[in-house]
């Protein structure tokens, strides 16, 4: 039996949303009080919805859904109202990062940190294991504001690219100012330069190193990545076009992440980072293999309306939680001191790596905001309360980058040392040389290795990490052998965390009661935007009554969808899903032999008298789907197109619908597929500049008004009935 829940109630309550669980997890649409027959879906997001399908199967106006829908959904998106949005980011994620979802899931989160507590990441791993790639497809789901894509940068680079100039009181300057100013008085323009500072504000900004940047950058970086301080000044000389050498004043301000991607251990970094390698193996690299010929085959499954929504969809809901973050929102982990108590501090680093645990904790919970308990602190501020699922979610991930975090090394290098060096150890071979070390690899894995790979791979970074030791052979002085450390003489290297400790001191009644003497006038809600009081055995029960089986990381879904399953259509229309989990190729189907076709039906025209500004004016008669029969006199009103408040002319318009809309693009449209010809070859669209009218399929129009890409240009150009 599916597990049903209501979400949300829409159009003055005439529309109950329902989110079931189970083998399609999946909204539904269901009219209020009606019986069973009453309901359509599943649909994976609300945004993919036909309006029409709402008026025809459930009766309610297509204007109504259309309106309910941009007021509630559009800014914070359907996966505000998921029982849980993490599964459906998994999904995304794991149908381009094959087999290595999780380590997308982490330089996601990362990235996400940016907003709530910033958490850097090192990827490390030899060449080809995919550190680039899924850095790169985790971070495509994040406002692309945000991200700064680094090819390794120096201090001088990074101050002109991305700084802007301000004066002593903090307003910015306008360097054609300065440039106007040089032109007319140079003694003026080094007297106003004087008091200038260049600042680069790096706050809720994601840094992606795609190689490592240069050690002079990382210096500068340093106080911020340890978040010693929030501003950090520094001066240097610089010599400007054509000018004398003068000395500049530079401010690094905010916390920013850094993502580094790296072949080499960064030991510059061991603390400051959480280090995690992409997954290594033949099982990886067969489904990645399988990915690459699917995708040089059929492009489409990884390019295609359905999973660019999907992105944008994801993109806007991260962008509407870095809103509410920016707005004040923080998030507490009540939990937070019997953690502390829980985790053992025996290392000095042991302080840091506990402050990266709680902030996964944090980012957990922030991705759940609306499906989080919120404290309304009473005086505008409110804070997410972590819950226990959050801390088991953050305590799998902590669990699988521990160890490499504590090293700073890369998992292979690890696995070297479990696999080959302990198994020596442990049989009473703790003084090795390469060559016997070669000769255990080739045993284990199948394969030679050189010595020298052995030296620089593995040797080197173990050797920094406290692994393994270097001695000198006592019957060959030239010979250097290797001492092999036991995992109980190295200490630390691995940690278990208790959840039932935690859940037996954890008195839900104290916290509050501790957080009620800064905050007296306090209350608890669900969700950011509600405002609904929870009784506290409800509160218990729902959130903190219990840890959960299993984390939701632990075994990532697939992006599938039954045949039933609607994207962007009509019923009994194309019914289009994401690729199925198997990914199978399956040949097109056989074409049936040609029949006469019938005659084209007329296209059907329709005549309106509307209402238009002159601007409007000037496109209505350019674009190729309406004609202007008359027009009346000029008068003073509202223009029906764009809304703009100014002299008006009333035409009769007559257009044709021919199953296409004509719309006006708002931003910048790439290139896609809207359809396959008789040939079988793929017709295209686009790209489309800003400000221009084009005549597109109906499906195609609606996902780019949907998205905020386009808007309709004229009445009878409604989308799904609506004209938004």
């Amino acid at each position: 039996m599916e597990a049903e829940r209501v979400v949300a109630v829409a159009c003055d309550g005439r529309i109950e949303v329902l989110w079931r669980d189970g083998p399609t997890a999946a909204f539904w649409l269901r009219r209020s009080g009606a019986k069973e027959d009453r309901e359509i879906g599943p649909y994976l997001l609300l945004e993919q919805v036909d309006p029409r399908d709402v008026e025809e199967a459930l009766g309610v106006p297509a204007v109504d859904w259309h309106g309910w829908l941009r007021s509630e959904v559009s800014r914070k998106t359907s996966l505000a109202l998921m029982p849980d949005p993490l599964p459906v980011i998994l999904a995304y994620l794991g149908h381009y990062v094959r087999e290595d979802e999780v380590t997308g899931l982490a330089v996601f989160l990362a990235g996400l940190s940016a907003y709530v507590d910033p958490l850097n990441l090192a990827l490390l791993g030899p060449k080809s294991v995919g550190k680039t790639y899924t850095a790169i497809m985790a971070l495509s789901l994040l406002p692309e504001e945000d991200v700064w894509w680094l090819g390794g940068m120096s201090p001088t680079a990074l101050v002109h690219e991305r700084g802007r100039l301000e004066d002593s009181s903090g307003q910015p300057v306008d360097p054609a100012l300065l440039r106007e100013l040089r032109r007319r008085s140079k003694e003026a323009y080094y007297e106003v330069v004087a008091g200038l500072r260049t600042v680069v504000d790096l706050d809720g900004k994601v840094l992606l190193f795609l190689e490592p940047p240069h050690l002079e950058t990382f210096n500068r970086l340093k106080p911020l990545l340890s978040h010693d301080r929030r501003e950090i000044v520094w001066k240097f000389a610089d010599r400007p076009r054509g000018g004398s050498l003068r000395t500049q004043t530079v401010v690094l301000r905010g916390w920013p992440v850094a993502i580094f991607c790296s072949e080499q251990p960064l030991n510059y970094l061991e603390t400051r980072t959480l280090t995690l390698t992409p997954k290594m193996g033949g099982h990886k690299y067969q489904a990645a293999g399988e990915k690459i010929g699917l995708e040089a085959g059929y492009p489409e499954e990884f390019d295609n309306p359905e999973l660019r929504l999907l992105r944008d969809t994801i993109r806007r809901y991260v962008g509407w939680l870095r809103d509410e973050f920016e707005k004040g929102l923080r998030v507490r982990v009540l939990f937070g001191p019997i953690v502390a108590k829980a985790y053992g501090m025996r290392f000095p680093r042991d302080m840091r790596d506990l402050g990266k645990l709680l902030i996964l904790v944090k980012i957990f919970a922030a991705l759940r905001a609306n499906q989080r308990p919120v404290v309304m602190e009473g005086d505008g501020a409110s804070s997410i309360l972590a819950t226990f699922q959050d801390y088991v979610d953050a305590v799998e991930l902590f669990q699988r980058v521990y160890e490499s975090t504590f090293a700073g090394v890369a998992e292979d290098v690890l696995r070297f040392y479990w696999d080959i060096l302990k198994p020596l150890a442990e049989e009473g071979q703790e003084d090795v040389g390469y060559d016997e070390i070669g000769d255990r690899y080739f045993e284990v894995r199948g394969e030679r290795i050189s010595s020298d790979r052995i030296r620089k791979r593995y040797i080197r970074p173990l050797l920094a990490a406290g692994y393994v030791d270097r001695r000198e052979d006592p019957e060959d002085r030239r010979r250097a052998l290797i001492h092999i450390w036991l995992p109980d003489q190295i200490g630390g290297r691995r940690r278990r965390l208790s959840a039932s400790e935690i859940l037996e001191e954890f008195s839900l009644d104290e916290a509050l009661g501790r957080l009620r003497r800064y905050h007296p006038r306090m209350r608890v809600v669900v969700g950011i935007n509600d405002h609904r009081n929870i009784e506290n055995s409800e509160f218990v029960r729902q959130f903190f009554s219990g840890f959960p089986e299993r984390s939701a990381i632990a075994e990532a879904p697939k992006l599938s969808a039954p045949d039933n399953c609607r994207f962007f259509s009509r019923k009994g229309e194309r019914r289009a899903g994401f690729a199925d989990s198997e990914l199978k190729a399956t040949p097109p189907p056989s074409r049936p032999s040609p029949q006469p076709e019938p005659p084209e039906a007329p296209a059907a025209r329709t005549r309106e008298w509307i209402d238009v500004c002159p601007s409007c004016l000037g496109d209505l008669s350019g674009h190729p789907g309406a004609v202007i029969l008359k027009r009346e006199s000029v008068s003073g009103g509202v223009c029906e197109l764009c809304g703009e408040r100014e002299s008006t002319t009333r035409v009769l318009v007559e257009y044709v619908d021919d199953g296409r809309v004509v719309v006006r693009i708002l931003e910048e449209v790439e290139s896609f597929v809207v359809g396959v010809g008789e040939d079988g070859s793929l017709r295209t669209a686009g790209p489309f500049s800003p400000g221009r009218v084009v005549r597109l399929p109906r499906e195609v129009a609606r996902v780019l008004i949907q998205t905020g890409k386009a808007e309709p240009l004229l009445p009878g150009g409604e989308v799904g009935g609506v004209n938004p």
